[in-house]
């Protein structure tokens, strides 16, 4: 039985840090990172290295990216039931940091936005004894709404985390 579980994004981070934001057009010189990173998954992982008995539900693609993530919920000791999406790559953000240490983002969903509501009730009974569920929608919206009401059915406690923005939510909720 798990404490928490989450139904999120997975999403490789692809991070660079510039004194500047390039304007149109223009290019800067900056460092580069790479990591693990999406809204859902970085929860499981903070949850899990607070020692909460946790368990990540999210999609990735069949990539080097995938791979990687793979290896890094090894590592971490994180439970994880990742759905393999063979036609949509694992999901990306480019991430630039300027001096003053604001930030802009462009996310490609990729798989995320392929999670099934079918991968979600696989994975009912783990959902319905949790303690709590938490969600963001970076994923599939359909898939969020069928876990928070598989959630909902059991008594169990439901966080949404409702960003990024998404049409869908107001449905959602």
């Amino acid at each position: 039985m798990f404490d928490v579980v989450v139904v999120g994004s997975y999403v490789q981070d692809l991070a660079f840090n510039t004194e500047i934001f390039p304007a149109p057009g223009e290019t800067r010189i900056g460092a580069f990172r790479t990591g693990p990173g999406g809204k859902g998954f970085n929860q499981a992982v903070a949850c899990n290295r607070l020692d909460i008995k946790t368990l990540f539900i999210g999609a990735v693609g069949d990539d080097i990216f995938a791979k990687g993530v793979r290896e890094f919920i090894a590592s971490e000791g994180l439970s994880a039931e990742l759905q393999v999406c063979t036609d949509h790559p694992t999901g990306a953000a480019s991430i630039v940091v300027n001096g003053d240490g604001q930030n802009l983002i462009v996310v490609a969903l990729g798989a995320n936005d392929h999670l099934s509501s079918d991968h979600i009730g696989a994975f009912s009974a783990q959902i319905s004894q949790a303690k709590y569920l938490v969600c963001q929608v970076e994923n599939n919206i359909a898939a969020t709404e069928a876990a928070m009401k598989i959630a909902r059915e059991k008594g169990v406690t439901t966080i949404l985390n409702p960003a990024p923005i998404n049409d869908g939510l107001t449905r959602a909720l």
